[in-house]
């Protein structure tokens, strides 16, 4: 993969494969945090298809990754729920429940990161495609409506990667930012409300790809907010 094709990319398989064969982001400590990081992303893009009692085990695994606990907490927690139930109006909830076993597994993170984008996706496509069938039983327009949703989802988690790596082909200069900075940063992380105040300070220093941070919704691993602070 080119750097021209990483930034339009909406194929997150090829971008892993980039992340882990070109740029060997599985060997490093941050590296793995990242991936882990892009996992817990996936599954906040189907956070609307995730049972309420369900929420708190990908905010576990959010911790896990993120070095804030010890492996082990999310999976433990998912067993403890017993067997899935979806509600009958609502069939992807036993898709989402799919995705949230597979990344509380025990594997390789790299291999967790392909494996919970791909179900991710197809969970998209299902939720789709059962509604299109529940509204007028057109089972091939329900195809189309499968293949729609499940590329829209590869395009969002596209864009989370480029959100959490950044453009690996041309990173962000190390530099030391003044202190308050890196305090906006530690506020985003807490408080992504607080990313368009970090932007316009990156802004007055001058460093506006960095400032090119205005999202609307951020997830943990921001590359910005990891440069700032010294984690990237």
């Amino acid at each position: 993969m080119r750097e021209s094709e990483w930034k339009t990319s909406w194929n997150p398989d090829q971008m892993l494969a980039t992340l882990r064969g070109d740029f060997r982001v599985a060997s490093t400590k941050n590296g793995r945090r990242r991936l882990g990081l892009f996992v817990v992303g996936c599954l906040r893009l189907i956070w609307e298809f995730v049972e309420e009692s369900h929420r708190p085990i990908v905010e576990a695994l959010e911790r896990e990754f993120d070095g804030l606990a010890s492996r082990g907490e999310a999976l433990r927690m998912l067993a403890d729920l017993g067997p899935n139930e979806p509600h009958a109006a609502r069939p992807s909830s036993g898709n989402a429940r799919q995705v949230l076993a597979t990344a509380a597994c025990d594997r390789p993170v790299a291999s967790l990161a392909y494996a919970v984008a791909c179900y991710a996706a197809m969970a998209c496509g299902r939720q789709a495609y059962e509604e299109r069938l529940l509204i007028d039983g057109d089972r091939p327009g329900a195809h189309d409506a499968y293949s729609l949703a499940q590329g829209e989802a590869c395009g969002q988690q596209a864009d989370l990667l480029r959100e959490i790596f950044g453009n690996p082909f041309r990173q962000l200069p190390r530099r030391r930012l003044p202190a308050e900075v890196r305090g906006l940063a530690q506020a985003c992380y807490d408080d992504p409300a607080n990313y368009p105040v970090l932007a316009d300070a990156l802004a007055d220093l001058g460093e506006d790809e960095a400032a090119d941070c205005r999202l609307s919704s951020h997830v943990k691993g921001c590359h910005v907010v990891d440069w700032v602070l010294g984690r990237a």
